[in-house]
């Protein structure tokens, strides 16, 4: 930012200087309407008349490489001229003949057709708001146009074939480019400046200006864009977050400098480098996802990423660059991976709140100042090139072993540095189906160096299921060997082991053993095919009938007959059970008020697992003339349960309960003079 106000200052005190000594503010180099032309230098000093300073190379074309301030004012559109014209020997050539490259004038003077612009030629001009590059430019070199901060649109022709570092970099107000067809070099896709060779990409620069929040490379280029240039995002205040394609294997140097809004990034898993002031001032960048072949972090790559907390170097980091992590105040720990073998000087310089930093023995070189001005404690080997630096810099330590783990194929999986006395902890792997893993050595209690190789083991898998009760298990076992059965308990009942399809124990293959609970008192056993009743309350519907459970005891479920919704049936059956859900339920209780007023019913059956009617259940029910009780298990009637019904009714029961049901009849609501006749079955 300092760089970009130095430069309007600059521009500012340039025009007004220019103007008073000129006399004039008229623009002679740029022009409004930005259209290409000849240029004549009468003087033949190399410099145009309207200021533009070139050189001519061998082949004889020009070279513009800058602008001659005293002779440059205003600002607007910059014309660049095709043509050169040295009129020095007298007269004014009227151009540049077709098809060559020098050309004599027709009163001596010479023409040169103009193909390159040159390193850093319009630099910090910060009264170019466009630029169109003629046909016939070949090469615009590094930084031509480099923080031009009031450039909003630049048109590069079908003929240029080279651009240089940053040509157009943090030129902040930069928000169209545009690539003319036929171009074979460079293309333009989702607003971003490609370079094509080979058959791949580079992004060589995002329209700074542009105020898109997010940036995700367009189709055109994402499966073959491979790297990002120098300084290709440098400046571009609005992005938060930028998605990198997979195939991204270098991040160049300033390439997301002060992206001040950047806040994430993953790194593409091919990204083997990260060049120098990568991220530097990304102040609010806060976490970094590794790249697990990164193995270069370059000098300043993270300076200044005041909010990052969280930055994992990955497993293949070689080396940290000179101050690379420098001012980064939020970082709390670091672990280096074991392939790291250099940290430069001021790597983690300022970070005022870097507690932690585990160093393996691998590193051979601690630069100066590294971890000065924080709190930092190392972690490492004894005699370590860090315990070494630890002790001549005063700084804590703690000391270390190394645990390196392996895979059955001789492949290391990771390595890490765990302090003495305390456990290591074992990389993820995938499961291999039909095999167990384990591990050569333990790794709970570190008191040296450990390699811990791993090993798969043919194993067997043993489900212990419990359907009822709606819980498995499942035990790897060896060959021939028994599988632990879980000890699950449910009250009143005790478990075993249905092995019909399988033993648990002397194991030779998958099964799935199936639990058995037995009620002892009863002698009740539940198996898998055994389905749990219904919850107490559930309501059950069956064509005009409705239940409700009322025990849920999966050795006696029950249900109650609560309403009867048939206004015109004529006969009524209570049944003796209800099937739902693959549970048969006993129907104990007539409810109370069930077929209440139900007049056109003439006749009921009760069926034999009714053990109560409650008050009122048929109560109302004038044309009911034939009640059938074939149960034996009722104990009680309600009031009013059969008031109402007709006169001389006959009511069919067993024998062996008349008497009974005689007594419970009497008290239910009936007319003391109603006569009843009573029949057996």
């Amino acid at each position: 930012m300092q760089k970009k106000i130095l430069g309007l200052i600059l521009t500012v005190c340039m025009t007004a200087v220019i103007g008073a000594g000129v006399g004039s503010t008229t623009a002679h180099a740029a022009s409004k309407s930005g259209s290409s032309a000849s240029a004549t230098d009468t003087d033949g000093n190399g410099v145009t008349d309207n200021g533009f300073v070139y050189s001519v190379g061998s082949g004889g074309t020009a070279v513009i490489t800058g602008i001659d301030n005293s002779l440059f004012t205003g600002t607007g559109a910059l014309a660049i001229p095709d043509t050169i014209v040295d009129a020095s020997a007298g007269g004014t050539s009227s151009g540049t003949s077709s098809g060559s490259s020098k050309t004599s004038g027709s009163s001596s003077g010479t023409s040169y057709k103009v193909t390159d612009i040159g390193n850093n030629a319009f630099m910090q001009m910060g009264g170019i708001t466009s630029v169109t590059l003629p046909t016939g430019i070949l090469t615009v070199g590094e930084k031509a146009f480099f923080q031009c901060i009031r450039l909003t649109s630049v048109t590069i022709p079908s003929t240029v074939n080279s651009i240089g570092n940053q040509a157009f970099g943090q030129c902040d107000a930069l928000n169209s480019i545009t690539v003319a067809a036929g171009n074979n070099y460079y293309i333009v896709d989702g607003g971003a400046l490609f370079e094509y060779s080979g058959g791949f990409y580079k992004l060589i620069q995002y329209p700074t200006g542009n105020s898109a929040t997010t940036y995700t490379p367009g189709s055109v280029v994402s499966n073959r864009l491979t790297a990002v240039g120098d300084g290709a995002f440098a400046g571009a205040y609005y992005l938060d977050t930028v998605a990198l394609p997979a195939s991204i294997k270098d991040i160049g140097a300033f390439a997301f400098y002060n992206c001040s809004s950047l806040s994430s990034m993953q790194l593409p898993v091919s990204v083997v480098s990260i060049k120098e002031s990568a991220f530097e001032n990304c102040t609010a960048l806060k976490v970094v996802t590794p790249s697990e072949n990164l193995t270069t972090i370059g000098n300043n790559a993270f300076k200044n990423c005041t909010l990052l907390t969280d930055a994992e170097l990955g497993e293949s980091v070689t080396t940290i660059g000179t101050a690379a992590f420098y001012g980064c105040a939020s970082l709390k720990s670091v672990e280096f991976p074991h392939s790291t073998t250099s940290i430069g000087d001021m790597a983690y310089y300022g970070d005022s709140t870097l507690a932690k930093a585990v160093i393996p023995a691998s590193v051979t070189y601690i630069g100066s100042a590294a971890f000065s001005g924080t709190p930092v404690t190392l972690y490492t080997h004894a005699n370590s090139a860090a315990y070494k630096y630890a002790n001549t810099n005063a700084i804590p330590v703690v000391e270390t072993y190394t645990v390196s783990f392996y895979s059955d194929g001789g492949a290391l999986l990771s390595s890490k540095e765990v302090i003495v006395g305390t456990a290591a902890e074992a990389p993820q792997m995938a499961e291999r189906e039909g095999f167990t893993l384990k591990w050569s050595t333990s790794f709970s209690n570190i008191t040296a160096d450990t390699v811990v190789t791993a090993s798969w083991v043919r194993t067997y898998k043993i489900t212990f299921s419990d359907p009822f009760n709606n819980r498995t298990e499942v035990v790897p076992v060896e060959p021939y060997q028994a599988a632990k059965a879980p000890k699950w308990t449910m009250d009143g009942y005790t478990l075993s082991w249905d092995v019909s399809n399988g033993s648990y124990r002397n194991v030779s293959k998958d099964a799935t053993v199936y639990a058995e609970w037995t009620d002892a008192s009863t002698g009740f056993t539940i198996d898998k095919n055994t389905v749990k009743p219904a919850s107490k309350g559930t309501i059950i519907a069956r064509d005009s009938y409705t239940y409700k459970v009322t025990s849920a005891n999966v050795q006696d479920p029950c249900v109650t007959l609560v309403s009867f919704t048939d206004d015109e049936a004529t006969v009524a059956r209570v049944p003796s059970v209800v099937k739902e859900g693959g549970v048969t339920y006993k129907v104990t209780i007539v409810g109370a008020s069930s077929f209440e007023n139900k007049i056109a019913l003439t006749q009921v059956v009760i069926g034999d697992n009714v053990k109560k009617i409650g008050i009122n259940a048929f109560n109302g029910c004038t044309a009911m003339k034939l009640v059938r009780i074939k149960s034996k298990k009722i104990t009680r009637i309600g009031d009013n349960a059969f008031f109402g019904i007709k006169n001389k009714s006959t009511i069919y029961t067993f024998a062996s309960k008349q008497s009974a049901y005689k007594k419970l009849l009497s008290v239910s609501g009936l007319k003391k003079k109603a006569a009843f006749v009573y029949k057996t079955f």
